[in-house]
């Protein structure tokens, strides 16, 4: 084990796969859940994932704690936030970390909808904090998300890529921290394009999803209401909507002959 520590907050099930991906790559994790009775369930998925990841968890390498002030800060070279998605929760604890974490250690938040520039509106130490978005299950797809907020420095984005780069992630940064970052825009558009297909009858609901890898069986246990006009109505739409390269391209004056 080296002399790294990281400190998560959330022991949810994203709180408890993130933790594994640093234990498994040698770390001390310090994880924060303000539920005890929800530590022994934890600690059992935690050494679940590790093991999935082909390591083994060193012990003494997992501390719990309740809250985040009896957090030991020595060593931490990184803090991730990831517990609901509920704004209020997140800028409270933002706030205890700006006024607690040592100077210098980067943070990021797991938030998959919330800018870290309104997470950390009006904070002394906006400029460590980033938008640090994983995907389930977090441990076993390596893509990660690093966002920069509007205070953001490339420092901090440096150090958290380096971080991630160390553990066998993906990290991707994304260079503003536009709501849904890159894949869930991505995934958004690829959603609005199916049903476009379906309302056009180009294929039936029931077979459109082989053209996204999925067989027949699959796609009949999507929730039926993904499928329903007001569910898509929820969805932004800017289907056949130009590309700047295409508006560029429609709008400029035509070539003198």
């Amino acid at each position: 084990m080296n002399d790294r520590s990281a400190v998560v907050i959330g022991c949810g099930i994203m709180g408890c796969d993130i933790a594994a991906i640093f234990l498994a790559g040698g770390w001390s994790v310090q994880l924060v859940g303000h539920s005890p009775s929800k530590w022994v369930g934890a600690q059992e998925r935690i050494a679940k994932s590790v093991q999935q990841l082909g390591s083994e968890q060193e012990s003494g390498s997992l501390v719990f704690h309740s809250r985040i002030e009896d957090i030991s800060w020595a060593n931490v070279h990184i803090v991730l936030e990831s517990v609901t998605e509920n704004m209020e929760i997140k800028k409270s604890i933002f706030s205890t970390l700006d006024r607690l974490a040592p100077a210098g250690v980067p943070m990021g938040s797991n938030s998959s909808s919330m800018r870290i520039t309104d997470i950390c509106a009006g904070l002394k130490t906006a400029e460590r904090m980033a938008n640090t978005h994983f995907f389930q299950p977090a441990h076993l797809v390596p893509l990660v998300e690093i966002a920069k907020g509007e205070r953001t420095e490339a420092s901090t984005l440096d150090a958290l890529h380096q971080v991630f780069r160390s553990l066998g992630r993906a990290p991707v940064r994304v260079n503003r921290d536009v709501p849904g970052f890159l894949a869930n825009r991505i995934q958004h558009a690829l959603m609005r394009e199916a049903f476009a297909v379906i309302d056009e009858g180009l294929r039936r609901p029931r077979t459109s999803m082989s053209l996204f890898g999925l067989d027949s069986d699959s796609a009949m246990q999507l929730p039926a209401r993904c499928c329903s006009r007001s569910s898509r109505a929820s969805i932004p739409s800017t289907r056949r909507r130009p590309s700047s390269i295409r508006r560029s391209a429609t709008t400029a004056p035509p070539e003198r002959r």
